[in-house]
């Protein structure tokens, strides 16, 4: 044999040796990622069970606000709707009556005005002279007078006799 017959030689060994250590450096190695794998699939596995538990959970929740939304849709519907347009139509009558209320008061103010002003003396004067001061208006006088008097009469006699 002659010297590069021995290199090829030594050079083939060299070379099944060094494929048999990249082999069994492969092996370990794939022996390491089997394990790593093992344990990403032990992970994947905890985290989908986990997941399917919280999926069910979420889904019964969602399920709950339907059917408290649904609820909450009919009530609103059924007894909101019209208390609320029961309480506008009374709020609108209130409105009118207040309205009302405040224009009756109003005119009674102007009554009671100028009753205090024919009836405070300055008042009762101003009118006789008014009245004084043409026939028509001596006569009412005369009339009111005596309406005066048979009101009192009237009054004093109601006053005397025993009630019973």
């Amino acid at each position: 044999m002659s010297t590069a017959d021995i290199i090829h030689v030594v050079l083939a060994a060299l070379l099944v040796v060094n494929l048999v250590l990249i082999g069994v450096g492969l092996v370990g190695a794939g022996r390491m990622v089997a394990g790593v794998m093992k344990r990403i699939e032990g992970q994947v596995a905890l985290i989908t069970a986990e997941t399917a538990a919280t999926l069910a959970k979420t889904r019964e929740a969602l399920g709950r606000v339907e059917t408290l939304s649904a609820e909450l849709e009919r009530v609103v519907r059924d007894d909101a709707d019209p208390a609320i347009a029961a309480a506008k139509s009374v709020l609108v009558n209130v409105d009118s009556t207040t309205q009302a209320v405040h224009d009756s008061v109003q005119g009674v103010r102007r009554v009671v005005a100028t009753t205090e002003s024919l009836l405070s003396p300055a008042g009762l004067i101003d009118v006789s002279r008014r009245l004084a001061g043409t026939p028509r208006g001596k006569v009412t006088l005369v009339s009111i007078a005596a309406a005066a008097i048979g009101v009192t009469t009237v009054l004093q006699g109601r006053a005397k006799k025993p009630r019973g």
